[in-house]
């Protein structure tokens, strides 16, 4: 067969690997015939095919001294022999080295079994010795050729120390590049990030961010924790902070950990702190601290308003930004905007970033025929598909309703204290496909008037509260939650 045919058929996928291999090996080639076989495999990718070829040829090779591998890596395994034929094959016909790159890197994330997981270690052993005569030269290979970093124990069985620093330097500064499969490499190396922790906090912000995100890999290691404790509590940047209490929320703790829906939950449910008792959770407990210092503060006197506040680098502060000291007979709790004064309105004009909608967030008011009723129509008529509503109601914590019919529900409770909303809409099993739902009214109860029977909720015979006997923020809250679940813009 013409060796001209026979890389067509190669890049045609119409012969074997293994007849193309033997046919291959069986005549005289040209330097530039050698180098088509190779580009037929390698520009595709084709790398197990290649290998599974070159088996072949060698096996149909009359002879192979393997001397070329023998004199760089002192190997003559069967597995080194069928690389250095390869290598051989290469060097014999002027075949550039970098278009091999691609195959070396790709020989050590080979399946167990393959041909190319079978050339690993020689592939290994020529590029550790490379690297001792040049060792520039690999790492701009691998560096081109494998972005997975699977190779790079090449370099740090060469130079450990030099091959860290590039690692660490690619992973705080680097663009582009896979910092996950760098992270991996690391933790597999143990490699020493403590003298990183020195230099945190005379970088910039972005470094910063960096130098964190690779000590939260080392959370387990003391070093790493003692600076992590550290950042928590004297790093400038909340982002910064809620990454460090964002990863840490996810780990089992003894004790208590605030978190960013409690906070809401203290907002809705108007919950306060003793002046003193709030103070000692911002000196105490830095995940408070951090979630605080995005956060406006009311503060009470005799139960009534006396100041709006806010956290900063752990302390108590005015507006504009100034320290103040609270009262010892003061309360303070979450702001909800529904207190808002006119002359602070501005606040909720403000483009500030929070963990969660406060300054914000939307604040409802009943009005006169709201006030006068026990019924509440805003809703009523507003189109919603079923599977829509059904992930909504679950998202905002309702539960359905059970009455006359199992299978087909026409209500949903949401509970806030010792209330409930409940909201109406046309009847539905949430099974149909493409089901189109009309949401009807919304009527309030007491969380005592609910009966539950074998986990199923009902509210039957039972007259709603008037709306009057609603708490404004409770309201609110109801409202705002209404809204969510109905798919309406707030």
């Amino acid at each position: 067969m013409q060796i001209a045919k026979l890389i067509e058929k190669i890049k045609s996928k119409s012969i074997d690997a293994d007849a193309a291999g033997r046919a291959y090996f069986s005549v005289n080639t040209s330097a530039e015939e050698t180098c088509a076989f190779l580009d037929a495999y390698l520009e595709e990718r084709r790398y197990e095919e290649l290998a599974a070829a070159l088996h072949a040829g060698f096996i149909n090779k009359e002879y192979s001294n393997a001397g070329y591998l023998l004199n760089r890596v002192g190997s003559l395994h069967l597995d080194a022999r069928y690389f250095s034929l390869l290598l051989e094959t290469a060097s014999a016909s002027g075949y550039p080295e970098e278009k091999l790159a691609p195959l070396f890197a790709a020989c050590f994330a080979a399946p167990p079994g393959s041909f190319l997981a079978a050339w690993r270690k020689p592939a290994e052993a020529y590029l550790v010795s490379e690297a001792y005569r040049d060792y520039g030269r690999v790492l701009n290979l691998l560096t081109a050729f494998d972005p997975s970093y699977e190779a790079y124990g090449v370099l740090m069985q060469v130079d450990k120390n030099r091959t860290e620093e590039i690692l660490i330097e690619r992973l705080l500064t680097g663009r582009g590049i896979n910092k996950a499969a760098i992270r991996k490499l690391m933790l597999s190396y143990k490699i020493d990030i403590s003298h990183l922790f020195k230099k945190y906090s005379a970088q910039e912000p972005k470094m910063r961010e960096a130098i964190v995100r690779l000590a939260l890999l080392y959370k387990n290691d003391a070093a790493a924790a003692a600076f992590l404790d550290k950042a928590a509590k004297e790093e400038p940047f909340v982002t910064i902070r809620r990454l460090i209490f964002g990863a840490r929320a996810k780990e089992p703790r003894s004790d208590t950990v605030w978190t960013i829906p409690a906070f809401e939950q203290m907002m809705i449910d108007g919950k306060t702190f003793g002046a003193e008792e709030f103070c000692q959770s911002l000196a105490s407990d830095p995940v408070f601290c951090a979630i605080a210092g995005d956060l406006f503060f009311s503060v009470y006197t005799n139960n009534a308003l006396s100041n709006i506040v806010i956290v900063h680098n752990g302390e108590v502060c005015s507006l504009e930004n100034a320290p103040i000291i609270l009262k010892e007979n003061a309360r303070v709790g979450v702001l909800h905007p529904l207190e808002l004064p006119a002359s602070h309105e501005y606040l909720r004009r403000l483009s500030v970033t929070q963990p969660f909608p406060q300054a914000g967030r939307p604040v409802f008011i009943p009005g006169e025929l709201e006030t006068a009723s026990n019924v509440v129509r805003r809703l009523e008529g507003t189109v919603i598909s079923a599977g829509k509503l059904k992930k909504n109601l679950g998202d905002c914590g309702f539960r359905l309703l059970y009455g006359a019919k199992d299978n087909a529900f026409t209500r949903a409770a949401v509970f806030m204290n010792d209330c409930a909303c409940v909201l109406e809409f046309s009847p539905t099993g949430f099974s149909a496909k493409g089901q189109v739902i009309i949401l009807g009214n919304a009527r309030f109860y007491h969380a005592a008037d609910f009966i539950k029977v074998s986990g199923k909720l009902y509210i039957e015979g039972v007259p709603p509260i008037r709306t009057s006997d609603i708490p404004p923020r409770m309201f609110s809250e109801f409202l705002y939650t209404l809204y969510k679940a109905g798919n309406v813009g707030l």
